[in-house]
């Protein structure tokens, strides 16, 4: 029998698509949870100050916690052969409806344009958080040592979080002790700069499109499971009437 390749989940409503390429990659990586993807969109929530377009964060498949490294040369790879091309309308806020309108120079009230890309795609994405990788001859003691193999420790903080900086994007790719350690703690980073940035543009109730897409999932899952038991509930009810009809004979 035939091995079927991996099948990408849709990109969320919020990605642009300059950004689909490489959430299909991400998303049949043989290294990565693909429903642990989350990409922020941080020129959304602060146009003027943040240093990157998108912040990508994935956390390794459970027993991948060794994949650590092999998962940060892919997406390295894969940007370095496929850089991420932004332009305005893929850097502009998204916080309310009147974003999407045109705007009007003339009014200081009006919507400003969507700022430029933060940077240019990099050719060579540059990683930091790996370890140094050993030298032949340590790794030589330590395939003959096993009391050396029993001390590596997969899920070390040091070797659980790595980073790339690509230019227009940053992935962030995490064991899931470092993510339920760190990991949400960058989405909630990035969503208070964006509420506060908001609030001193005179707007309340700021969310950002990452946030707004977590919603609408979870309403989604919601309905769906509102309309199976409603659809239980009449299967019953058309099964009870059934079991009561000879009752009324």
């Amino acid at each position: 029998m035939l091995a079927t390749a991996p099948v990408p989940t849709p990109p969320p409503s919020h990605l642009p698509a300059p950004l689909h390429p490489l959430h299909a990659y991400l998303s049949t990586s043989p290294f990565l949870d693909k429903y642990s993807i989350k990409y922020i969109h941080a020129r959304e929530a602060d146009p003027d100050g943040s240093w990157c377009d998108w912040v990508v964060v994935a956390s390794l498949r459970e027993g991948r916690e060794r994949g650590l490294r092999g998962a940060m040369d892919g997406v390295k790879q894969f940007l370095a052969k496929n850089p991420v091309e932004l332009d305005s309308s893929t850097t502009a806020t998204t916080t309310t409806s009147s974003s999407l309108e045109p705007t009007d120079e003339s009014d200081p009230d009006s919507t400003p344009p969507a700022p430029a890309p933060f940077a240019p795609p990099s050719s060579s994405p540059v990683i930091h958080g790996l370890p140094a990788t050993p030298s032949r001859h340590a790794r030589r003691r330590a395939a003959s040592s096993t009391r050396a193999a029993r001390k590596i420790d997969t899920t070390d903080p040091g070797t659980g979080w790595a980073m790339l900086d690509s230019g227009t994007l940053v992935v962030h790719v995490m064991t899931c002790r470092a993510r339920d350690e760190w990991g949400r703690g960058i989405e909630d980073v990035w969503e208070g700069v964006g509420a506060l940035e908001a609030r001193e543009r005179g707007e309340e109730g700021w969310v950002s499109s990452a946030r707004r897409e977590e919603m609408r999932l979870r309403e989604e899952e919601l309905r769906a499971n509102m309309d199976e038991v409603g659809r239980e509930m009449v299967m019953e009810e058309e099964a009870q009437a059934e079991l009561d009809k000879p009752l009324r004979r």
